[in-house]
């Protein structure tokens, strides 16, 4: 560390700073990713679900039950071997692995509500069913989807930082998780190369934790 470099270099001479704030805009971005994926396929299914019920609920349901039982890891460790080290492909993969989560969450907010007074009243106001849903219904899960995508966001950055240190990202993208690789390899030479890029995603994970106990008394 000095004065051209606060936080030092990495192992190819690379600020560690400047890295840190580059490599947030694809982490941070990473993370939104899987969980607009998750939020895209569990949120929409889980209000015709939960609304409607019947066939489609039996078969979402059936579907959520098939992805909960698939191991992340090995999915996210089997794409890589297929498609190759790209972060937003992994992502996406594994934002469909958390929709399962939306889902249900979803779809049992409104099973809680489908039949309560004000509904009965909006139904028999002649409103449509996609009308009550966007009116009524939608803000009684707008909380707890905000609740879940402060955790998913977390969790996905943690995912993706774990398949780079075990060097299973593409090293070419600066991410966080990289330069804990990159940190990690070089632990006896410049161990604080390892500890910036740790102690940032600790504090990105923390904050999210913080906006998640900050979201439930809403």
């Amino acid at each position: 560390p000095g004065g051209e470099h606060p936080l030092g270099t990495d192992s190819a001479g690379r600020d560690v700073l400047s890295r840190l704030f580059f490599g947030a805009r694809i982490t941070l971005l990473s993370a939104a990713l899987a969980a607009g994926v998750a939020i895209v396929i569990g949120l929409p299914s889980g209000l015709v679900a939960g609304y409607y019920g019947g066939r489609f609920d039996g078969v979402a349901s059936w579907s959520t039950n098939i992805l909960l039982a698939l191991p992340s890891m090995i999915v996210l460790l089997a794409v890589r071997a297929a498609l190759g080290p790209s972060v937003w492909i992994a992502m996406i993969v594994f934002g469909v692995l958390l929709s399962p989560g939306y889902f249900r969450l979803t779809r049992t907010a409104v099973q809680s509500v489908r039949n309560e007074l004000y509904v009965d009243a909006a139904r028999v106001a002649g409103l449509s069913a996609a009308r009550i849903i966007a009116r009524h219904i939608l803000s009684v899960v707008r909380a707890p989807i905000i609740i879940q995508t402060a955790m998913v966001c977390g969790i996905a950055i943690s995912i993706q930082s774990a398949l780079e240190f075990l060097g299973l990202g593409d090293p070419t993208v600066p991410t966080w998780g990289v330069m804990v690789n990159d940190g990690f390899r070089n632990i006896y030479r410049a161990p604080m190369t390892l500890i910036w890029p740790t102690i940032t995603i600790a504090a990105v994970i923390a904050a999210t934790a913080l906006l998640l106990v900050l979201a439930i008394p809403a």
